[in-house]
């Protein structure tokens, strides 16, 4: 099994730009993130500290755009392993962790 590191290129950290991925924290923003990751029904992460420290918020005219943001940082976390200390998170292909 092949995991990837998240040291990706500058191009993805500017699409991605979040602290996970080693950007400088966003400022202190208008939303209120509890209130923006509260209006969706469909999450299995309920993990908010981790999307508030760690994603960037944004909302915008088009409800079902806002939702197919956090809908696809929701698949990100579905594949991400954290490893130990050392490593830290890797991707992996897999939902669940086989077996071998």
């Amino acid at each position: 099994m092949k995991h990837f590191s998240l040291c990706f290129p500058g191009s993805v950290l500017i699409l991605m730009g979040s602290s996970l991925f080693g950007c400088a924290p966003e400022p202190a923003g208008i939303l209120d993130k509890a209130v923006v990751l509260g209006s969706q029904s469909w999450w299995d992460n309920r993990d908010w500290a981790w999307y508030e420290s760690n994603i960037p918020f944004l909302e915008t005219p088009d409800p079902e755009l806002d939702a197919t943001y956090y809908y696809r940082w929701e698949l990100l976390t579905k594949h991400l392993v954290y490893g130990s200390p050392e490593t830290g998170y890797t991707f992996t292909e897999f939902l669940d962790r086989p077996y071998w």
